[in-house]
């Protein structure tokens, strides 16, 4: 599965190319539509525009590695290396429950990587359209996207950001 992205001019034709996208075949919530203009149907959720997932992740990974060192030390300090296990684990778990609460707090006032790409569009009224598609839809969505789209482009995230399909 695939999320797919363009942008249309107003919430009137995301909704006509939603009723498309539903005519193709695909399920209507794998399409989500993100605006600054007043809410419309099926706008896309919170962890779609804010980037708390990957925030989170983060915070686990830093914290859970700061907590093993912290244990490390804790036990080095206390000069029982034999037994560095307990305060080493605890560490771990403690810094990685910490990491994924203040991970949660930043991502949840930073908007979603896909959101900074397109910020200037949104700001001008466009809509962003992001749709999840199954393989066997990819041929026939990417070129109902691209005849719909406002600049003729369709774009995929990938591991280096968001790059043009077609």
């Amino acid at each position: 599965m695939r999320r797919l992205y363009t942008l249309v001019n107003d919430n009137s034709a995301a909704r006509d190319m939603r009723r498309e996208l539903t005519t193709l075949g695909l399920d209507r919530e794998y399409i989500h539509t993100i605006s600054s203009l007043p809410s419309h149907r099926s706008p896309a959720t919170f962890e779609q525009t804010s980037d708390v997932r990957n925030s989170q992740i983060r915070g686990v990974l830093t914290g859970a590695v700061t907590g093993f060192c912290g244990g490390f030390v804790v036990a080095s300090t206390i000069g029982v290396l034999g037994a560095a296990i307990v305060p080493m684990s605890l560490g771990t778990v403690l810094g990685a429950a910490l990491g994924l609460s203040f991970g949660t707090i930043v991502g949840a006032s930073e908007p979603h990587p896909i959101m900074k790409k397109f910020e200037r569009e949104l700001d001008q009224g466009r809509v962003l359209v992001a749709a999840d598609v199954p393989d066997e839809f990819n041929d026939s969505v990417v070129s109902l996207l691209r005849h719909r789209a406002t600049d003729g482009a369709v774009r995929e995230r990938t591991l280096t950001g968001v790059e043009k399909v077609a």
